[in-house]
């Protein structure tokens, strides 16, 4: 976890394809490479994604958009400042 808006699952295998990921609840969780999916909503206990797909340059990291400062929009946006950091 990086605070309490991202989830990175990491891979450390040159030959993986994908990974069990755990999403901590309550929470409504977005895939950050494709934010058009949908939300995956975890309860109090979780919520367990097997085999996600997590090619090489693509780990898995999640946005959670529970919380009003973790949208994707609000992180990612034009004005954020991980846009203004990658640019």
């Amino acid at each position: 976890m990086l605070g309490d808006c991202l989830l990175v699952a990491p891979v450390f295998s040159e030959t993986a394809e994908s990974r069990d990921v755990y999403l901590p609840g309550p929470a409504a969780w977005r895939y950050l490479w494709d934010p058009s999916q949908a939300l995956y909503e975890s309860g109090s206990d979780g919520y367990e994604l097997t085999d996600f797909s997590a090619e090489p340059g693509t780990p898995p990291v999640f946005v959670n958009e529970a919380l009003s400062h973790c949208s994707h929009e609000s992180l990612f946006g034009t004005e954020s400042i991980f846009t203004q950091f990658l640019q």
